[in-house]
């Protein structure tokens, strides 16, 4: 079978693919605000080309496929050539659309998908709230002396490191908010907006990044004195969380901030990494 011009010309990056990622894949496609979901199936690797399913629309604006790690806005990247008939042409949304940008997907792992065990023991506290201490510094190790052009730097349309920098400093008032929770003993704990408008709207990598690492230990110093200022009383309770729907002990839920944490962490590293 006569494979397509405009597959021909992206058939190695459909192998590629098919050979890191296995058989099959998710992928995520946009038109304007709508998402319509994909299942691309890798077929046939001698062929040389992927075979996509059920696409509706010819006109696919961004596609995300493992690059949108949770946080932060889904992986896009432009259509600088579309076939007519995109069901005639398989690959074309890995090959044409990605191209070799679908090298610089991501390894950290998607934070929306995370399970979490909620049983973290209390006498382990000390330690978690020696590593929640701890995460200021250790930001301030990977992105020191790092050029504002590496730091601000996107990679298929994701938030660049310095944003994923802002973004921990502008989830601490939500930390501290749902800290205070549990003195009060609500019904659940205070809500956040999932699509992460405050720091896409941010403008983070426009900030002097010392003013970021300063805030971000202010914010976190306070977070723990906060923490360090409570009766063991209050680590007794449990209040549900409003996305996992899972009861969790204020032990719980700063774990959970450590594991956040770790997440932007490891995301700041991979993308000073690939671009240093």
């Amino acid at each position: 079978m006569k494979r397509p011009n405009c597959v021909q010309r992206r058939v190695e990056t459909s192998v590629v693919l098919a050979k890191l990622m296995g058989s099959s894949f998710r992928a995520v496609a946009y038109l304007e605000d709508v998402r319509l979901e994909q299942i691309v199936e890798a077929e046939d690797e001698k062929r040389g080309y992927l075979k996509p399913t059920r696409i509706r629309t010819p006109v696919l604006t961004n596609l995300s496929a493992r690059a949108n790690v949770g946080h932060g806005p889904s992986t896009t990247a432009s259509i600088t050539e579309q076939p007519k008939d995109l069901n005639r042409c398989p690959g074309v949304c890995i090959g044409v659309i990605l191209g070799c940008e679908a090298f610089a997907m991501s390894q950290v792992s998607v934070w929306f998908e995370r399970k979490f065990d909620v049983s973290f023991p209390l006498e382990l506290l000390p330690n978690l709230c020696a590593r929640l201490r701890g995460t200021p510094a250790r930001l301030d190790e990977i992105v020191r002396g790092q050029s504002h052009d590496i730091l601000t730097r996107k990679r298929l349309g994701s938030w660049s490191a310095q944003e994923n920098a802002g973004h921990l400093v502008d989830l601490e008032p939500l930390w501290l908010a749902r800290v205070n929770d549990f003195v009060a003993a609500r019904s659940e704990l205070t809500t956040t907006d999932l699509q992460n408008r405050k720091t896409s709207e941010a403008n983070h990598n426009g900030h002097p990044l010392d003013e970021l690492l300063r805030q971000f230990r202010a914010h976190r110093e306070n977070l723990l004195k906060r923490v360090n200022e409570l009766d063991l009383e209050i680590f007794a309770g449990t209040i549900p969380h409003p996305r996992l729907k899972t009861p969790m002990s204020l032990a719980d839920h700063l774990h959970f901030v450590a594991e956040h944490d770790d997440h932007h962490l490891a995301r700041v590293w991979e993308l000073v990494a690939a671009t240093g």
